[in-house]
């Protein structure tokens, strides 16, 4: 896979961050624009001056916004309960259709060809799933907290 040519620098290293980057380049195939090699190399050392915490906020602040490139999440000027960068901006309707693509992505990985029963999956699927449920619960959060936004 990709992302394991990937060398992730030491002041990312961390789980946390290599899931998210594992879930960022998922996002991207889904979307079918793919990184190239030098297009993740310059993006990981943009964010190593960030920081891992930093870097894995902004990526989740990205799949989420549907970005092509890793934004880090607007400043609010408002103080919001001590912390400063403002939630992800999503359409709950946007949200909802992320969490069906997924969804559908999962079922195709874990009951490929319609098939009644769902299948073993190697490390690197059953890895994929979890990172679209951990994104899946996310949007989730994401709708939950914006009840009055209408859908389309």
């Amino acid at each position: 896979m990709q992302q394991e040519l990937d060398i992730i620098p030491a002041a990312l290293d961390t789980q946390a961050f290599r899931e998210a980057w594992a879930e960022w380049l998922q996002d991207r195939r889904e979307r079918r624009i793919p990184m190239t090699p030098r297009a993740r190399r310059m993006a990981l050392k943009k964010m190593e001056s960030w920081g891992p915490d930093t870097a894995v906020a902004a990526i989740e602040h990205s799949i989420i916004g549907g970005y092509k490139g890793i934004f880090q999440a607007p400043v609010s000027n408002q103080s919001n309960q001590g912390n400063s960068v403002s939630q992800p901006q999503i359409k709950v309707w946007e949200a909802e259709k992320r969490i069906k693509a997924m969804q559908a992505r999962i079922e195709e990985l874990l009951y490929p060809g319609g098939c009644a029963h769902p299948v073993e999956l190697s490390p690197d699927r059953q890895k994929e799933v979890d990172s679209m449920r951990s994104a899946i619960t996310k949007l989730n959060k994401i709708i939950r907290s914006n009840p009055f936004e209408n859908s389309p």
